[in-house]
């Protein structure tokens, strides 16, 4: 049988207990630490004797009056629901409120947003008899996102819930009753919870009367959630044994033990699991001598013997809080719009179709285009984003503490924490290089000082003002959305029209020196180049922006849609612009005439021949709404410097950095944003390359920090950098350079690990 780990916790006015099996003991320990952070949040929500819980807000409210509630007191609220019809009424969460009201409280679920509305009385939930079973169920989650489906959990010694059975096993033995109970049951993907006098007092009240509970002693239940049996645990002590079997009868996947004069009998349709020996024992009432917990953050009330340290470990990282379940939210609030934001910036979408060749990206025409767009997205949300995301989500923590599982825990240092905070200051260089020429179309000030006092800008606002420029920022990405719909609807006549022979022909009479054009590999290696160097760095973040999401569903779904289908959408309209405007014979003539050293591919080029004199105010509005992806670079740069240098004043720091990015803008360097891309890709994508791999092999975990410099890591970057960095130095036409680095990265991460060139794991410190 595989070792099972054991970790308590005090929570919610009793013990709650994990158990886990088959898994490595610091990746257990982290896994337990999560579900128990899920349950202290659902505590201060569901909790009635706290005065700032959502439980304790419903009941101030008034009949007609309605409070927003989180998701999680919405669902328990919901089930409760759901388990007072299925149990005939004999279950409520407002039982309690018989007490002090003549009838009981009756109130509304309104899904969109979540809120409670009070219909009648005062809501006085007391969610005792559902509470514990909900944070189990919940907690089972968290440990199947972090690949531990094979655990067992218990609230109180009356809740139990089990996930897999360990290897080798049937199940996990419970018993009925104490933990000498001969009653026992191999459980597995299953919940049993017990009520009775003799297990919780004359505690239970019945709904239907107000009055105490008292038709038996001991009663439980098996479903296959907890929170559905601990209500029906609940119910049954309340129900005559008709009742009982009406509405156990009612559901093939419910089963209720009654104990009479000392026996047992079960009531309903769903066959018992098969019969344990009181000798196989997994109860969870006396925990073993050899449990351990390596929590990650500090909680107070976590109970576990400490484990042998490695004192290696650099501050940073024994000092690393993992983002908390209460902070997280939907894909939807925070990954999606944050990346798409990302897309939305113009120094993206302007280079859809632009290449030096003959025809650029449209030489094989706008399906071939798109169906490459279409890859290119795909690539970097199942190969450059997904891995990293689902890091940041299982472990809560940053890019700079989980690299060091490919770095070393001195070499993380560097890569990616360094590094990171580095290639931001180049990102600063591009957007202050094109937003400056943009308002420099519009303003009459030289574009070299607008971009002077454009890095300036953005880095101190980075560095103190973040904060003001957070709310702005959700807005102004709909400008340059607007523009492009705009623009696609001037020039969608003309799509249809667009022909790729005539528009190379085109092309070669206006650059009769550009390169021949591009065959449909050719195409596809450059649209690679082109957005997955754009998104290389953003999908080593992706690790910061799991931290921010509640499981992998909404890692899945935010990636998706603010990076493939923004991708998708938005370097997508910008391609049918440009085709429509070759494809519309008089826009078509004016662009050629507007064009000095050939055609024009980039669409804000585009937009003086299409908006005639509303140009100027369209790029000053394009500049603006620039201006928050630019403070954000200083500001990831400003906290990677922080952390990688802390006796270093920022100001100084970030100052050097914004300085070398205004340097790069007023010499032109960062307007060759395509090479800007590559060396981007080349340094990060075999990071991302080398992240999945140990990802696999470590069995879709964290293996968490490596001690020194890890050299699988540090030889795989290296020889992945090289590969993509081979055509900017103009020794090699390596094609898609990102794409290449990535997988040369991820290769030679494999072969250094395959012959073990791989440190130590150190284990992460329990903290006192």
């Amino acid at each position: 049988m595989s070792e099972i780990h054991v970790f308590n916790h005090r929570a919610m006015a009793t013990q709650f207990q994990v158990r886990i099996a088959g898994e490595e003991k610091t990746y257990a320990a982290q896994a337990a630490q999560a579900a128990f952070a899920l349950t202290d949040d659902l505590e201060a929500r569901l909790s009635r004797f706290r005065a700032d819980s959502e439980i304790t807000q419903l009941a101030q409210l008034a009949p007609g009056e309605t409070l927003p509630v989180s998701e999680p007191v919405f669902a328990v609220l919901e089930l409760a629901k759901k388990m007072e019809v299925a149990t005939h009424g004999a279950f409520s969460a407002a039982a309690a409120a018989l007490q002090s009201q003549f009838a009981p409280p009756q109130w509304t679920l309104l899904k969109t947003p979540f809120a409670i509305r009070c219909d009648r009385g005062k809501l006085e939930f007391d969610l005792g008899a559902i509470g514990k079973g909900f944070a189990l169920d919940r907690m089972a989650a968290v440990l199947r996102e972090w690949s531990c489906p094979a655990f067992l959990l218990v609230a109180g010694g009356s809740s139990i819930l089990a996930g897999d059975a360990p290897v080798g096993t049937t199940g996990w033995s419970c018993g009925l009753g104490d933990d000498h109970s001969p009653q026992r049951y191999w459980l597995k993907n299953a919940s049993l919870s017990g009520s009775g006098l003799a297990v919780r007092g004359q505690h239970i009240l019945d709904p239907r009367t107000g009055e105490p509970a008292a038709r038996r002693n001991r009663v439980w239940a098996l479903t296959e959630t907890a929170a559905e049996s601990d209500a029906l645990s609940t119910a049954a002590m309340i129900l005559s044994e008709t009742e009982i079997a009406a509405v156990a009868g009612g559901n093939p996947r419910w089963l209720v033990f009654l104990q009479e004069a000392g026996q047992w009998r079960h009531l309903g349709q769903c066959p018992p699991p098969p019969r344990a020996e009181p000798a196989d024992d997994f109860r969870l009432v006396k925990p073993p001598e050899n449990r351990h917990l390596i929590p990650m953050s500090n909680p107070a009330k976590t109970s576990a013997s400490s484990v042998s340290t490695s004192g290696n470990l650099p501050s940073y990282i024994a000092g690393a809080v993992p983002n908390p379940p209460a902070n997280r939210a939907p894909w939807y609030k925070n990954t999606a719009p944050t990346y798409a934001g990302i897309f939305l910036w113009f120094v993206f979408w302007q280079d859809a179709v632009n290449a030096p060749n003959q025809g650029g990206l449209l030489s094989c025409g706008v399906g071939w285009a798109f169906t490459s767009l279409i890859i290119a997205a795909l690539v970097c949300h199942f190969l450059f984003y997904l891995v990293p995301g689902m890091l940041g989500m299982k472990t809560g923590l940053p890019l700079y503490i989980v690299g060091t599982s490919l770095f070393g825990a001195q070499g993380g240092f560097i890569l990616p924490g360094f590094l990171m905070g580095v290639l931001q200051f180049g990102w600063l260089g591009v957007n202050v290089y094109f937003s400056s020429l943009a308002l420099a179309a519009v303003i009459p000030v030289k574009a070299e000082i607008l971009m002077v006092v454009w890095g300036v800008l953005a880095a101190f606002v980075g560095l103190k003002g973040i904060q003001y420029v957070a709310k702005v920022a959700t807005y102004l990405p709909l400008i340059p959305l607007t523009v492009l719909l705009v623009l696609l609807a001037k020039t969608a006549g003309g799509i249809s029209s667009f022909d790729p022979q005539k528009f190379i022909a085109l092309s070669a009479t206006a650059a009769p020196a550009a390169p021949a054009a591009l065959g449909k590999f050719g195409v596809l290696a450059l649209m690679l180049t082109f957005v997955v160097g754009f998104f290389a760095t953003a999908g080593a973040a992706g690790v910061d922006f799991g931290t921010n999401s509640r499981n992998s569903s909404d890692v899945s779904k935010g990636g998706l849609v603010g990076v493939a289908l923004a991708i998708i959408v938005t370097a997508g309209i910008s391609m049918l612009i440009v085709a429509g405007t070759y494809g519309t014979p008089e826009l078509s003539q004016a662009a050629v005439a507007a064009g000095k050293d050939g055609l024009i591919l980039q669409t804000p080029g585009l937009i003086p021949v299409l908006m005639g004199k509303s140009a100027g105010l369209i790029m000053f509005l394009l500049a603006i709404a620039a201006f928050p992806p630019a403070c954000f670079s200083s500001f990831i740069a400003a906290n990677s410097f922080k952390t990688t240098l802390p006796g270093v004043n920022p100001f100084i720091s970030v100052g050097i950095g914004a300085a070398v990015s205004i340097l790069l803008a007023v010499t032109g360097l960062a307007g060759k944003a395509i090479i800007v891309f590559v060396i981007i890709g080349a340094t990060f994508g075999p990071i991302c390359g080398a992240m999945l791999v140990e990802y696999l092999l470590n069995g879709g975990k964290w293996s968490g920090p490596r001690a020194g410099f890890n050299p699988a890591g540090w030889i795989a970057w290296l020889v992945g950098a090289v590969v993509g960095v081979l055509p900017i130095l103009k020794i090699y036409p390596v094609p898609a350079a990102p794409v290449a680095a990535f997988i040369v990265g991820a290769v030679v991460y494999f072969l250094c690990a395959k012959v073990n060139l791989l440190s130590a794991i150190l284990p992460l410190p329990a903290k006192k």
